[in-house]
Order: structure tokens, then C-alpha cells, then sequence
């Protein structure tokens, strides 16, 4: 187990300047919800680079579904990148860091997938501060 810590913390390490590259885009790019088109774009083509399936979400377009599954069936991880914005104030509640966090993790659990069981999911989860969107992920099916 302390082998696989080694691991995941040197993973982060390597790819650092990438989460921070997320959180600083999307905080400068503030989008309302189910309209954080450059958000969700920008974390499907991330977290894609590291060998993760990305789908899109039927009736939410700024969603997305990002699976990667380990080589033995085990349990699923669900990471929920939360990334829409405030009206006038933006960024206030984190979200562009709740996204870049939860990408770093899906990436460094994902780069796992040799020794770990199961499936890791990176959840893009847009209109957390209006809509609610989660409602209708979980009427998709993805939880």
C-alpha cells in the first residue's frame, strides 16, 4: 500500500503545473451554469489525454461522463468536477478548484489502472449553483 502512495504523490507531483494550468483557466473563464462550454471542453480533452473514455451526458451539454476502467472488475470511484460560475462575482465558491482537484485525482488514480480494481470516473457536473444538474445525472443513469 505505501508503494501505491509513493506512486500517486509522485503522479500529482509530475503534473502539478496541469491542475494549476485547470483551476486558472476556468476561474478566468467564468461560466453560468450550463453554459461552461470552454470549462467542460478543457477538462474532457485533459483528462482524455490520459487514456480516459469521455462521453457526453443525453439533455446536458456541459456535462460528461469520463470512465477508465482497471484491469480487474472492483468497485467505481466517482470524482465530480464541479465548474460553473457565479453571476458578477465568478469563481467565489471554488468550483474551478473543486475541478482541477478532481481532475488531478481521476489522472493519478487512472494512471493506477495496472494495480487498482475497479473503474475511476471523472463526473463533469455543470449548474451545481442552479439547475441542479446532478438531478438529471442521476436520471442518465451515471450515479
Amino acid at each position: 500500500m505505501e508503494e501505491l502512495k509513493k506512486k500517486v504523490i509522485s503522479f500529482i507531483d509530475s503534473i502539478k503545473g496541469e491542475i494549476f494550468e485547470i483551476a486558472d483557466e476556468i476561474y478566468k473563464n467564468p461560466e453560468l451554469g450550463n453554459q461552461e462550454f470552454k470549462a467542460s471542453k478543457l477538462l474532457k480533452e485533459k483528462i482524455n489525454g490520459y487514456g480516459f473514455l469521455v462521453n457526453e451526458v443525453e439533455g446536458l451539454p456541459t456535462a460528461f461522463l469520463a470512465q477508465k476502467k482497471g484491469k480487474k472488475p472492483g468497485p467505481k470511484v466517482a470524482l465530480l468536477a464541479e465548474y460553473d460560475a457565479l453571476p458578477e462575482i465568478g469563481h467565489a465558491c471554488g468550483h474551478n478548484l473543486i475541478a482541477a482537484a478532481s481532475f488531478g485525482a481521476a489522472a493519478a488514480l487512472g494512471a493506477l489502472d495496472e494495480e487498482l480494481f475497479g473503474e475511476v470516473m471523472l463526473v463533469g457536473s455543470p449548474a451545481e449553483e442552479t439547475d441542479g444538474a446532478k438531478v438529471i445525472l442521476v436520471e442518465r443513469g451515471i450515479f
